[in-house]
């Protein structure tokens, strides 16, 4: 609401007996609220709530992309490439990024792909595609055929597959990980 703070969130909080908080995620990678913490129990979903340091239910980011990358390896996929949002992988501390790069680790040399990071540069998108020449593309934090289509205006390539690290923001090209939000929101309202 406008004009209201902090100060008199807290208060109102507090007046109509609320001694628990649930704060969903929030789109900056880096919140704060400023609330009068002591009086409230709270829990966070995800990681994006960086201040005030409090418990949180979460996705088990590193462990989905894992999952993912093994299994496509396991169909006969051999150039897994990644299509992430910087910013959302912020949001989950980066363990996206960092399961996929554990992930190339085990790869020879000739097999790792370049992360190929959302950046509205449409020589970049088809360099993606066209350079590397995945047989797999997992996006994290965006949806590659609809990013592709969109910044290029042509459709997405074929021959390739697409995993979504969250099946809800993907069309029916893609398949993947199903993040569950409800049930993460249970788990954070029964702690």
């Amino acid at each position: 609401a406008p004009g209201l703070t902090p100060a008199n969130l807290s208060r109102v909080l507090r007046s109509r007996g609320i001694r628990g908080l649930l704060v969903s995620a929030c789109r900056d990678p880096d919140a704060s609220l400023d609330l009068a913490w002591p009086h409230f129990a709270t829990v966070a979903c995800g990681y994006s709530l960086v201040r005030p340091l409090v418990d949180r239910t979460t996705t088990d980011y590193y462990r989905a992309m894992l999952m993912a990358t093994e299994k496509l390896a396991g169909e006969g996929c051999r150039r897994i490439g990644l299509c992430l949002s910087p910013s959302d992988d912020t949001k989950v501390l980066h363990l996206w990024q960092s399961a996929y790069l554990y992930f190339q680790h085990g790869l020879p040399a000739r097999r790792r792909l370049a992360i190929h990071e959302v950046s509205g540069d449409t020589a970049a998108i088809r360099a993606c595609v066209r350079t590397a020449r995945p047989d797999a593309i997992i996006s994290a934090g965006c949806d590659f055929p609809q990013i592709y289509e969109s910044m290029t205006g042509r459709p997405a390539p074929t021959g390739i597959r697409f995993v979504n690290m969250n099946i809800q923001h993907a069309d029916a090209r893609s398949r993947g990980v199903a993040q569950d939000s409800c049930l993460v929101g249970r788990h954070a309202c029964s702690h």
